[in-house]
């Protein structure tokens, strides 16, 4: 129980870093300035892209753990 629990623990953790970092990259506050060229708006699209990914595979990790431990279903 204890160990699902820290892999939980980590995968959520790193999954809670993604919403953190796309909130950081999409905000206008900390980008409008910056955002003026074609060159650094697609390396910001790859990051978004790339991020949104890793959020969606991390989930899937969580699902797949909380799914093997038959004790997070009873």
């Amino acid at each position: 129980m204890i160990a699902a629990c820290k892999i939980l623990q980590t995968h959520l953790g790193d999954w809670h870093d993604t919403v953190v970092q796309l909130q950081l990259i999409c905000d206008p506050e900390y980008f409008a300035a910056q955002d003026t060229t074609p060159e650094l708006s697609e390396i910001k699209a790859t990051l978004v892209d790339q991020l949104h990914e890793r959020k969606r595979q991390l989930l899937g990790q969580v699902r797949e753990t909380l799914a093997q431990r038959k004790v997070f279903t009873d």
